[in-house]
């Protein structure tokens, strides 16, 4: 938060003529910033039934001798000042108050911090006697002091006088309330005062009450109260009933609906700087509050009686704090946030290609709207109705996310991440993004700028289709994206056919197709088919055999079967399609064969063979350093791997291939990670020592990665 950092003098009635010390700071205090100034009247308050443990938790923590500093924070909206407003109010009532000071923005002396500490120490001396002397005695020894430094001010005025009382033990504490302060000073100063501050969780006070090195620091988050707000809004709309008599008096209660008053719940995100602009609004008496209730549940933005421009104002305000040459990356990050995809910071750069920090650098002034932690979690908006606001221009203008261009650019920064070929990096993002196919086909495909895409959407690594998005998303969403490619000038005819195909794969399970008994029609179709394309038959072979040694119980059984064998998604989706006129045939006779009969598909026996070189293959690229080794987190290999191979060393390609394999080391009993566990070891070992004429070098070689495994589970190697 910027200050006028201006002297301010404010001229008022000399109070004691004859002790110019206590009149020089009257001079200089601001007191439209007391918190219960006749300016601000009436002052926002809590509801009595409202907050109540947080009241008492603040008051707790205020009375606690351990306690010196205590930090309320919260997001915009969250009802900070009515917080502040009422402790104030209850500590004057039990004697405890020591001085209030409510910032006020663009305010031309609540304001001004340079008359904060005058006003806190003019208060201190009216209402605790014994630092009345100590901070006049201060004035009258430097005249000029509240002219000096904010930095000076805070020392002389306050924390000297309140290090020279001793005689405190019999007096209740003096509690001083600073809201809107968004200064470090205040939390980083030791002194016995007690002090409470509220503002938003600007991250400058957060590193504060953080450091280890400052003592009796306490900070209290304003958590999210459903129960609060429904409980306003029952009591207000109630009261509101009441006053407007005329306009209400054939209005049955209970008015408005349980339902009505819950859709205004979860708008206001459990905060209630939304639903306190609703009650303003409908209780306006030149109106009748049951139309005005209609227009809140649908408001039109660019209407004259539009409700929320004071809540967009406040919206725009925090924006504007990230500097202008920021405003491309931040509606970047902003358009990801709209979509709710709940990605991290570290998400959102790798999405968009940023460098890392730059997330967390760009947002830092906009934690009061945003639930910003750390690098891998999620970025979320703290009110619903910001969303609402992002996404409308008329209400946000040039921070608007909702436009085309913007969704254009979304896309184009998704696409290009779904074509990463090594899709152990980004497989965090993309199973994020089973919204992709709605964000483009929510472009208009007459639009210019929507041919920009399809070069993107051909580049796609199907690896996130098959693998990282479920099967009821493509289900789902297909027929959309075939819909949208057949309407977008120039979109190449082999594309659509591709997600025709995709579309089709999708509405029949292949591994249940092996397992189902099958009429002799599809049988001998399916045999004739089998050996005009051998590459089909290793495929189903392979698949079998997965789903039948369950490394597909969280899907992705094709995507195994094409890591395994190493083919193309060409490959696989070319030969699977072949199968589709004998799965038209099955679906006529399946009503008429009992499940799981002995008339099944025959499993390729070559299929197993197919697995072992595949695993052994693929241990060789991740120990060179062509895969990333997350990949074996995808394949679901513990405990597996071993008895696979194992169980095919007398064929001499296997074995050949296991005697030039070298485990990668790093991901030996691995904890936390993808793991090769000494119970594969130990498998493998044994298989070698019942191999007739194995080289003793290889058994010796392979006892070594399994006591390698053994040690490394019993002593895991720190992260």
């Amino acid at each position: 938060m910027a200050y006028n950092t201006a002297p301010i003098y404010i001229t008022t009635p000399n109070v004691n003529a004859r002790d110019t010390a206590l009149d020089t700071l009257h001079r200089h205090a601001a007191l439209e910033a007391l918190y219960n100034s006749a300016e601000s009247f009436p002052q926002p308050r809590c509801h009595p039934e409202t907050r109540i443990g947080l009241l008492e938790t603040l008051r707790d923590r205020l009375l606690d001798p351990e306690i010196r500093v205590v930090w309320l924070h919260g997001p915009a909206g969250a009802g900070k000042s009515a917080i502040m407003q009422t402790l104030s109010q209850r500590l004057e009532e039990a004697g405890n108050l020591g001085g209030t000071f409510f910032f006020k923005r663009g305010h031309s002396t609540r304001g001004n911090a340079r008359v904060l500490f005058a006003t806190l120490a003019y208060q201190l001396a009216l209402f605790f006697h014994a630092a009345k002397a100590l901070i006049l005695e201060s004035i009258r020894r430097k005249p000029l002091l509240v002219g000096t430094s904010i930095a000076s001010q805070l020392r002389e005025l306050l924390v000297e006088p309140c290090r020279r009382i001793t005689d405190s033990t019999s007096m209740p504490p003096r509690i001083l309330l600073v809201d809107g302060l968004d200064d470090t000073s205040f939390a980083s100063t030791p002194y016995p005062s007690k002090i409470i501050i509220a503002s938003r969780p600007e991250p400058e006070i957060q590193e504060i009450f953080n450091d280890p090195s400052f003592h009796g620091l306490d900070s209290v988050n304003i958590e999210q109260s459903f129960k609060d707000v429904e409980n306003f809004l029952r009591t207000e709309f109630s009261r509101i009933h009441g006053q407007h008599y005329e306009t209400m008096a054939d209005v049955p209660l209970p008015w408005p609906s349980s339902d009505i008053i819950q859709i205004l719940v979860d708008h206001s995100s459990g905060y209630f700087i939304f639903v306190a602009t609703v009650i303003k609004f409908i209780d306006d008496k030149q109106f009748r509050p049951t139309d005005q209730l209609q227009i809140v549940l649908n408001p039109t933005p660019d209407s004259e009686d539009y409700p929320f421009g004071s809540l967009d104002k406040l919206y725009i305000q925090i924006l504007e704090q990230v500097p202008r040459r920021c405003r491309p990356q931040l509606l970047g990050i902003l358009s990801v946030i709209a979509a709710r995809w709940d990605l991290s910071p570290r998400h959102i750069e790798q999405l968009f290609g940023y460098r890392s920090g730059d997330v967390r650098l760009i947002l830092r002034n906009l934690h009061s709207l945003l639930e910003i932690g750390d690098e891998d979690c999620p970025v979320r908006a703290t009110h619903a109705s910001f969303l609402d606001f992002m996404q409308n221009k008329t209400r946000s203008g040039l921070l608007c996310v909702g436009g085309v261009q913007h969704r254009i650019d979304l896309a184009r920064g998704v696409l290009k991440a779904m074509s990463c070929t090594q899709v152990p990096e980004h497989h965090h993002v993309a199973r994020r993004l089973t919204g992709w196919i709605d964000l483009i086909t929510s472009i208009e495909p007459h639009f210019i700028g929507a041919a920009e895409l399809l070069p993107w959407i051909q580049g796609v690594n199907l690896d996130f289709v098959f693998h990282h998005l479920p099967n009821w998303f493509i289900y789902s969403r297909a027929d959309k994206l075939i819909s949208w490619l057949k309407i977008v000038r120039g979109a190449p005819k082999d594309l659509i056919v591709l997600w025709q195909r995709i579309e089709s794969m999708y509405h029949f399970s292949l591994f249940e197709f092996i397992r189902r008994s099958h009429s002799e029609a599809v049988q001998e179709a399916l045999q004739n088919l089998l050996l005009r394309k051998p590459q089909l038959e290793r495929i189903m072979g392979v698949a079998h055999l997965i789903g039948e040694s369950s490394l597909s119980e969280r899907g992705g059984l094709l995507y195994k079967t094409r890591v395994l064998l190493d083919l193309s998604w060409e490959d696989i989706i070319t030969s699977v399609w072949h199968i589709r006129p004998i799965v038209d045939i099955d679906s006529k006779c399946s009503a008429h064969q009992p499940a799981y009969s002995t008339n099944q598909v025959k499993p390729n026996p070559k299929a197993a063979k197919d697995i072992a070189l595949g695993f052994i293959r693929l241990l060789k690229k991740i120990n060179e350093g062509e895969l990333q080794t997350t990949i074996l987190n995808h394949m679901e290999m513990d405990h597996k791997w071993g008895r696979l191979i194992a169980t095919q060393l007398s064929d001499a390609e296997v074995f050949n291939e296991l005697c030039e394999l070298v485990p990668p080391t790093a991901q030996i009993a691995a904890n936390p990670g993808p793991a090769l566990q000494p119970e594969d070891f130990s498998v493998i070992l044994a298989g070698l020592k019942a191999y007739d004429g194995c080289p003793s070098e290889l058994i010796d070689r392979w006892t070594g990665y399994f006591e390698e495994s053994e040690r490394r589970k019993s002593n895991p190697p720190r992260p």
